[in-house]
Order: structure tokens, then C-alpha cells, then sequence
């Protein structure tokens, strides 16, 4: 459950991937692996001992839902210390599987890369010095926000999961995932990517932004799940999006325009009766602009 990267460091370093550094006692040891290392010191580091943690559920109990709730409760213990995880950080720790790798692997889409202004990259599969420091040092990808944006077109899609926080609905949304088939996750890049290509063919540069008091252009995480879902409701009038697109983009910045809109838009009120009127207004304006 925990200490995933702390292990994998051991290993690597027991596969000779990567050598010592920055060592301040025994600093004649910087720059060796382990293979270079004298005998005695990796007789000493094989005698070495990893401690864990069983957790135990009670039979009686033993379902997939009281297993979620233990895994939650001791990550939220275990990050009461040190660097708290972000919500997606321990969505990622908590439920693995094919729905949480298709979320990573859409957060390294170029075209969603591009509008997020995050560097480009393949995976997040952090290797010894070869992850750019230009990525490393990106607010979205280092706390997996940009995942957790992914995540939150599925989740807001789902009318009936339009309750609560929206970070219960992340979870749930992440919950559910964890038993789609192949073919639902094929269809899911599928939508996500046709969904985001239709943004950005509609808006161009200025996709899920808006100009601030000072006229500064700013992404908006909320204005992002309002024009994603508006689009993924209205996708079967997108032929008549795309051919009247300048409406469209004329529409939506006039209803920013407008105060009551833009605090429920861009304000960020985080609540689900926020949320729906959110996308409501929005799949309205796009609609009508659009002659539907």
C-alpha cells in the first residue's frame, strides 16, 4: 500500500541503475554503485531488514467496499506526517488498475499537454535522471493535478454521480473505474480524446480560458469541466459546432461577461448544485449558438 518508491530505490540500487551521491558520512563512497562497493559494506547491507505492515480484514467484513474504506483510513494516518499527498496521489495508491493507468496515459496526450502548458512526455514513469527538470518542476504534472483533471471529465459526465464534494465524486468515479472491462476503456480514451480535440478545434488558443480583471488569460479548471461536458452531451451536434464555432466562442465569452455567470463558471464554488448549473449554463449557450 505504502513505500512503493522507497522500495523500488533498493532494488534499483541493488541493480547497480544508479550510484551514490550527496553522502556527507562515508563521502569517499559518492559515485560508486553497489557492485563497486567494498565486501563488507554489501555483506552489511544484505543483512539489512525491510519491516512491514500486514493489515488483517475481518472475514465478516471482507468485501471490496470495507477493503476501500481500511486503505483509505491508513493512507489519511500515514499522511498526517511529512509531504501530505495530494486527493490524486492517493487516489493513485489507493485504486490501481486499468482505469487509473488510462487516466495517466490521457494526462500525457499532446494536445492536453499543450493546453495545459505542461512539457511533453511519454508516461510518468519516474527514472533515475533522465525525468527533465522542466517536468519535474511543473505544478500539474509533480502533484498529479493534470491527472486529476482527466479524471474529473468522467466523473462529471455521469449526471447521477453529480453529488456531494467533488472530491467524493473523484472517488467514486475512481471506485467504479476499477472494474471496467477493456472495451469501456477503449471507449473512455475514445471520448476524452474526441472531446478535447472538439474543445480545441472550437476555441482554438484561448480553450478554457478567461481574461481576469487585470485582461490576463487564464486556464480555469472549472471553466475546463463545464465546456468538456457541454461538448460530451452536445456530441452529436458537433458538425454543427464546428461549422458555427465563431457563434460559439462569441456566446461563451459573453456569458463570462455577465457577473452571476462568471462566479458560478470561474468562481469556483465546489459544490454539486455549482457543478451542474456550471455545465447547464454552458451546454445552453454553446447550443443556441450553435442554432440547436
Amino acid at each position: 500500500m505504502d513505500g512503493q518508491q522507497r522500495l523500488n530505490s533498493v532494488v534499483d540500487f541493488y541493480e547497480n541503475k544508479f550510484p551514490l551521491r550527496d553522502l556527507e558520512i562515508w563521502s569517499d563512497l559518492n559515485g560508486l554503485l553497489y557492485k563497486q562497493l567494498p565486501e563488507t559494506l554489501q555483506r552489511g547491507l544484505d543483512r539489512r531488514r525491510i519491516s512491514a505492515t500486514v493489515l488483517l480484514v475481518e472475514p465478516a467484513r471482507e468485501n471490496e467496499s470495507s477493503k476501500i474504506d481500511i486503505r483509505k483510513l491508513v493512507f489519511e494516518r500515514l499522511n498526517t506526517g511529512g509531504v501530505h499527498l495530494r486527493p490524486q496521489e492517493l487516489r493513485n495508491c489507493i485504486y490501481p488498475g486499468a482505469f487509473n493507468d488510462l487516466v495517466i496515459d490521457l494526462s500525457a496526450d499532446r494536445v492536453f499537454t499543450d493546453i495545459w502548458q505542461i512539457p511533453p512526455h511519454k508516461n510518468r514513469a519516474y527514472v533515475h535522471g533522465k525525468t527533465a527538470s522542466a517536468l519535474r518542476d511543473n505544478q500539474l504534472y509533480r502533484r498529479m493535478e493534470d491527472c486529476e483533471l482527466v479524471l474529473r471529465f468522467f466523473a462529471l459526465r455521469d449526471r447521477a454521480n453529480i453529488k456531494g464534494s467533488v472530491r467524493s465524486m473523484l472517488d467514486r468515479c475512481m471506485e467504479s473505474g476499477e472494474n471496467a472491462s477493456v472495451n469501456q476503456i477503449s471507449t473512455q480514451r475514445d471520448d476524452f480524446r474526441t472531446r478535447l480535440d472538439l474543445a480545441r478545434k472550437i476555441f482554438g488558443g484561448g480553450v478554457f480560458r478567461y481574461q481576469d480583471d487585470n485582461g490576463k488569460s487564464k486556464l480555469s479548471h472549472t471553466l475546463y469541466d463545464g465546456v468538456m461536458v457541454a461538448l460530451d452531451r452536445l456530441w452529436g451536434e458537433r458538425n454543427s459546432l464546428l461549422a458555427s464555432k465563431g457563434r460559439v466562442v462569441k456566446a461563451v465569452e459573453s456569458l463570462l461577461s455577465r457577473e452571476s455567470a462568471y462566479e458560478v463558471i470561474i468562481g469556483r464554488p465546489n459544490t454539486a448544485r455549482a457543478v451542474r448549473k456550471r455545465i447547464n449554463l454552458l451546454a445552453k449557450t454553446i447550443a443556441a449558438a450553435s442554432g440547436k
